[in-house]
């Protein structure tokens, strides 16, 4: 987990430094190809895991509900 941890943490800093935008101005078309594809790929995980934190935190209110009843 850590690992994924420290990936994750490595694509933030590539994104917030602005990294990836000089690199896509100086690439060629398979450069900024492969910027794009990369972007596209994080915006479906980001969908992905807002949809598992959501079922996470929804299976734990229910959890929480039937302990109650």
């Amino acid at each position: 987990m850590l690992k994924n941890m420290r990936a994750i943490a490595n694509i933030r800093e590539y994104l917030v430094s602005g990294q990836a935008e000089d690199d896509f101005k100086k690439g060629g078309e398979y450069e900024k190809g492969m910027i794009l594809e990369s972007l596209e790929q994080i915006m479906d995980l980001a969908d992905l895991a807002d949809e598992v934190a959501t079922r996470l935190i929804y299976r734990g209110m229910d959890r929480r509900r039937e302990k109650k009843d």
